[in-house]
This record gives C-alpha cells, structure tokens and sequence, in this order.
C-alpha cells in the first residue's frame, strides 16, 4: 500500500498492479488533475483489475454539481462510465463507492 499525492506518486510507480484506490477523489484541485490520476491508475493496471474511489456520490452533489469538488467527482464518475476499458458501477454505501473492472 502506497500513501501519497496521487499525480506525483502514481507517476514514479513502475510496475502493474490488480488494485487501485483513489482515496479523497473530492479533494484533487481540477478535473485535469483528476483525467491525469485516472489514465495514471488505468496505465498500471491489466484486466481483470479492479479500480475504486471513495465519494463517489458526493452526499447527492455529483447531480448538479456546485463546487470543484463535486465536479471532479462528476467527472471522475462520467469518465469512468464512459471508459473503453472499463466496466464500472457505484454503490450506495455511504458517500458511494465507484468500482470499476478493467476488460480483458
């Protein structure tokens, strides 16, 4: 388990993993920061992998987002959806949780 800034940690990672946990998604300062951290984690990781991220609901915010940090997490959520590479779904278990399968 590694703990540290997401952009600068992820780009010095070398090697493929069969996890990625994105902690804090709300807390990144742009959506580019946070496309960046996404191709980042999809970069390290083969199918069959999974990628999850915490807040994924925003407490309801991600439906008319307000802030920057209900727009990254909208965004977050939009780009996983929409991934070539990816098969995802949010839970509703407190603040939600994105959870997506990397395609084989």
């Amino acid at each position: 388990m590694l703990e540290q800034d997401a952009v600068s940690g992820l780009e010095k990672l070398q090697g493929r993993f069969d996890a990625c946990f994105i902690d804090l998604l709300n807390s990144f300062p742009s959506e580019d920061v946070t496309r960046r951290v996404l191709e980042l984690c999809i970069e390290h990781l083969d199918g069959g992998a999974l990628l999850m991220a915490d807040n994924a609901l925003r407490q309801g915010e991600v439906v008319k987002p307000k802030t920057q940090q209900a727009r990254n997490v909208a965004f977050y959520n939009e780009r996983v959806a929409r991934h070539p590479r990816l098969d995802s779904v949010v839970v509703a278990i407190r603040d939600g949780l994105s959870i997506a399968r990397v395609r084989d």
